[in-house]
Parts: structure tokens; sequence; C-alpha cells
């Protein structure tokens, strides 16, 4: 209070300021009555229904531009959309975000940004399963079963294993196959058009084939620790450390 700071603007540098001499002790009292205010060092912000988009060939510049909200609740999972949403709209919603909400469909302004956002479903991928993309379809895991979702288009294709279990499905595992998606990992087989469903603490998977749409179940004896899907490959860790393709 009462004192003087000289500020020198610099133009060239747009406005930024520079403090020629701070104060010293001996000219600076501070008052007793103020007192320094309390700092969370953990404290941070979630923004857990946001995405950030970086400038081109700039990973490291996130301008507001570049910033879209999609819904309001939490976003699991972020995917391409290969197939057209409708005929004339190829392309246009080139992005599928899951959510805890729903699925949400991101479009792209003149700019190659994206922009808004399109509601597609109300399907919520359950949060420990994987998105499998494959060559039209994404393949994930709900609390309804498996699903698959092309364009603006979602579908069951597991209806066959709700409600009543096959007699031929008794002899390996407890038949509780939606429990069995709760936190499963999906191998994509390009090769044999076949999905892979691994549990995290069970030894047995179920095999989906995309071709004739039909589940069957093998006793590998493989308790998948991780999945990774590296196309036309996969590789599926177990929770021994051994790894298989």
């Amino acid at each position: 209070k009462g004192m003087r700071i000289k500020l020198t603007v610099h133009p060239i540098l747009n406005g930024a300021y520079s403090f020629k001499k701070l104060p010293t002790a001996d000219t600076f009292t501070p008052d007793a009555s103020i007192s320094e205010p309390d700092v969370d060092e953990n404290a941070c912000e979630y923004m857990n229904s946001q995405i950030f988009t970086s400038l081109v060939n700039n990973p490291f510049v996130f301008e507001a531009s570049g910033d879209n909200t999609v819904g309001t609740g939490k976003i699991i999972g972020i995917i391409a959309n290969t197939e057209a949403v409708s005929q004339g709209q190829f392309g246009q919603y080139p992005l599928m975000v899951f959510t805890d909400e729903g699925i949400y469909g991101l479009s792209v302004n003149s700019e190659g940004l994206y922009s808004s956002s399109y509601p597609i479903s109300r399907e919520v991928l359950n949060e420990k399963a994987t998105l499998v993309p494959t060559d039209r379809l994404v393949y994930f895991a709900s609390k309804k079963g498996l699903m698959a979702a092309s364009g603006g288009q979602v579908a069951c294709m597991s209806e066959q294993l709700r409600g009543r279990t096959p007699r031929n499905f008794i002899s390996v595992g407890d038949g509780k196959f939606l429990e069995f998606l709760e936190n499963c990992l999906i191998a994509y087989d390009y090769r044999d058009s076949l999905l892979r469903i691994f549990s995290q603490d069970k030894d047995y998977q179920y095999i989906y084939n995309m071709v004739d749409k039909t589940f069957s179940i093998a006793n590998s004896g493989i308790m998948a620790k991780a999945v990774v899907n590296d196309y036309p490959d996969n590789l599926i860790q177990d929770i021994d450390g051994n790894v298989y393709s």
C-alpha cells in the first residue's frame, strides 16, 4: 500500500510485462491480518465428457476451437466409424464416442475439426470391456449382451444366449453369459472371422462366428489378462505372462 512499481511493456512480446525492481523486505511489510490461502496440492479438474483436438502437425497445442463436449456423462471409449450413417452421408460422423449415457457420433466442420455431436444409441459400453473394430461393424459388450454398431444403428448379436441356457453349453462354464461380459476381453480373429471372448477370471472362452452369427464355447484353459488387436493379428496375454497369437 502506498508503493509504486514501475512496469515496462514490450510491444514485440505481445503485451508481456516485466518487474524492473521487486520490493525487498526493507520496503515492503505484509499486513499481519491477511492470512495465506489454503492450497490443496491434490486438487484437479475432471473433464470426463470432453474431447480435445490438437493443431495439425503440432500435438502440443490445443486451441479452444478443438474442444468438444460430448453429452454430460463420462467418455469410456472412442473409435472410428467405418460405415455410412445413411445413404449419401458416408463420413459425416467419422468418430463414434461411447459414454456412460449412450453412443454419440461426431461430425467434422469445414476446418477439419470435430464440431457437433449426434446421439446414435442409448446403449452403454461395459467400462472394463473392449471395443473391437472390424471391416464394417464395431463390436462391444453391454449389459444387454454382445452388441454391434454400424453407422447410426446398434443391434444385439447374442439374443440366443439370453434367457434359458442352451443345453450343449451346460458342460462348460456356468451359462451366465451377461455376467461373463462384464469384464471381458475380445480378440478379433480376422482370418476366420471370429471373435474370441475372454473373461479375466474364467479359463474358458466364448467364440462368436461373425459369418453365420453363432456361438460356441472352448475350454482353452487360458485366463486372459490382456488382449491387443493388431490387425490382422492379435495377441493374448494370460495371468502367468504367456503370450499367444
